[in-house]
């Protein structure tokens, strides 16, 4: 079943016609943290610098190729779905390219996922990954460069990845 499309406007409507300009400038910045450039940074940083040491390649490995995964799913469904994105957008750059689905949000919540799993379950700072990507989803559809079910369908890719990356990561290092 499709995402409803009259949802898919009130929902993208309200946000950016309710959206302050300074919340539209925190968006600006926010939505960088799904840029490819920093996806991949915070990556290899959480995959370095996250206990236990034995396990720092295969972190790195798991969440590069995650990336790289990802990446080639959000490009292959864009060349198919070529989907207009809304008509208003708060961005500098025109984007040319289709809006289905979101690549920003796929990223971030790779990142969100994977990192979330590394860091030691008694830490709660753990919790604040999948808020950042939360709010990296929220900042595409406030900005108007994607629709809400771009932004869903982009997290599912980005889950999806993540969740099998990380079993076979597991598996890998198990044994099992």
């Amino acid at each position: 079943m499709a995402f409803p499309r009259d949802l898919d406007d009130d929902l993208s409507k309200y946000f950016t016609d309710h959206l302050p300009h300074d919340l539209g400038n925190l968006a600006r910045v926010v939505t960088e943290l799904g840029s490819l450039a920093f996806a991949v940074i915070a990556l290899g940083a959480a995959a370095w610098l996250l206990p236990p040491e034995r396990e720092r390649r295969l972190r790195i490995a798991t969440g590069l190729t995650a990336l790289a995964v990802t990446e080639f799913a959000v490009r292959a469904l864009k060349a198919v779905v070529t989907r207009p994105r809304p008509p208003v957008a708060r961005v500098f750059t025109p984007l040319v390219d289709s809006g289905f689905p979101s690549a920003h949000a796929a990223r971030a919540v790779v990142v969100a996922l994977l990192v979330f799993v590394w860091i030691d379950p008694e830490e709660p700072v753990r919790w604040v990954v999948p808020i950042l990507a939360f709010v990296v989803a929220w900042s595409r559809v406030a900005l108007g460069v994607n629709w809400p079910s771009d932004v869903f369908a982009g997290a599912a890719i980005g889950w999806t990845v993540a969740s099998v990356g990380h079993r076979l990561a597991r598996k890998f290092v198990d044994g099992v």
